[in-house]
């Protein structure tokens, strides 16, 4: 086995959270390690949508995401159960469309331009705090960090080794790479379409890729069993049901718990390993990029002596991104209400969509949303309910 480096930061995995946080820290001239179980590039399973707050992030670390943009949809298309369509349009795209695969990858090499040491295929197998250095090991080394980075998803090694963010709330997600005929694409370009199922709280979508389309299907993981043939329905509904499936899989999902411990004297998570996932959306990257950028001026300040823990980012992760997922889980609760109410129809209520276009397009945040809304303010007690 090899011999045994230290480094300032062992980050595991190379997610935008993760890939992100190594990004940060190799700018300011830390030492590094980045820890990926998988191979690079590698197909990740995800809606690939870029919202408003990982675009301002990204911009903020200095990444161009525009190489690996797909698809920019400006139309929106609403239905339930593959019902009473409902079609918005806007002036600037709801959201930016990417391959994982190719996101990722983008992250993770300016995260190596930048100093970090990156580490592909390389799963960890323990981890081990013996009160002055984190110990990390693997198939092919040991590895000692003065701070540990959880940014390994929804199963963290890092998470379940230290006992952080336990009892997530956890979604079960089905989704598929479909490619259809050039006339079927050419007819999606620039369009996605959302579909809200009242009962059992999920959901479904279809976004425009630049050779395929994505499509998944959402719900509690309670509802598991029932996930496929509702992946089939809503397949059908759109007519896509002839596709040739590319690439598909089924994923767990997890939000974090009210108060949940994010971090540890040196040790801390992020993204989906932090349950740091939109109530109202199902999207984890513009908040994996945001928990990157916490996360490292927390680091930073207990390397620089600072601090003496990093105890305290579980309570900047509170104050900062608790009060948006709150005023996110009402808003969202305030759509299915209005679909209750009107029989699953989105019956064109532009300015209720209009106004989600602003929040995806972080022109606007969930709490400003919430403190200028007459609906925000009658549906408040909605937001007790976690999702």
């Amino acid at each position: 086995m090899a011999q045994m480096t230290e480094y300032d930061v062992l980050v595991v995995g190379a997610g935008p959270a993760g890939a992100g946080m190594a990004a940060l820290l190799a700018a300011q001239g830390r030492r590094v390690l980045l820890l990926e179980k998988e191979r690079f590039p590698r197909y990740k399973a995800c809606a690939g949508g870029i919202d408003g707050v990982a675009v301002r992030a990204l911009a903020s670390m200095g990444i161009d995401a525009g190489p690996v943009v797909q698809d920019a949809p400006t139309e929106l298309c609403v239905t339930s159960g593959g019902r009473y369509p409902a079609v918005y349009r806007f002036e600037r795209p709801l959201a930016l469309m990417v391959m994982r695969s190719d996101f990722d990858t983008l992250i993770a090499r300016s995260a190596v331009a930048r100093g970090a040491e990156f580490h592909d295929g390389e799963p960890v197998k323990t981890v081990l705090d013996d009160g002055r250095m984190i110990t990390v090991t693997t198939a092919k080394g040991r590895y000692q960090g003065r701070t540990l980075v959880g940014a390994d998803g929804v199963y963290s090694v890092v998470a379940r080794t230290f006992g952080l963010n336990p009892n997530p709330i956890l979604y079960v997600l089905a989704e598929a790479e479909v490619e259809v005929s050039a006339e079927v694409q050419a007819s999606w370009a620039g369009r996605a379409q959302i579909d809200i199922s009242v009962w059992p709280l999920g959901y479904s979508w279809i976004f425009p890729k630049r050779s395929h389309l994505s499509i998944g299907t959402g719900a509690p993981r309670r509802y598991a069993k029932q996930l496929a043939l509702r992946f089939e329905q809503f397949s059908r509904s759109s007519h896509l049901e002839n596709g040739a499936v590319l690439q598909q899989r089924s994923h767990m999902l997890g939000f974090r718990r009210r108060q949940a411990p994010l971090a540890l004297d040196r040790v801390l998570l992020v993204g989906d390993a932090a349950g740091l996932v939109d109530p109202n959306t199902g999207g984890g990257i513009g908040w994996a990029l945001r928990s990157a950028q916490l996360a490292s001026a927390a680091i930073l300040s207990y390397l620089g002596g600072d601090t003496r823990t990093l105890g305290d980012y579980t309570k900047l992760i509170d104050a900062e991104l608790e009060p948006e997922f709150r005023a996110a889980r009402v808003l969202r609760n305030g759509v299915i209400l209005r679909f209750i109410l009107t029989g699953g129809r989105a019956t064109r209520h532009s300015g209720l969509w209009n106004q989600v276009a602003r929040i995806l397009r972080a022109e606007e945040c969930y709490q400003e949303w919430h403190t200028h809304s007459r609906l925000a303010k009658w549906l408040a007690w909605t937001g007790a309910i976690p999702l």
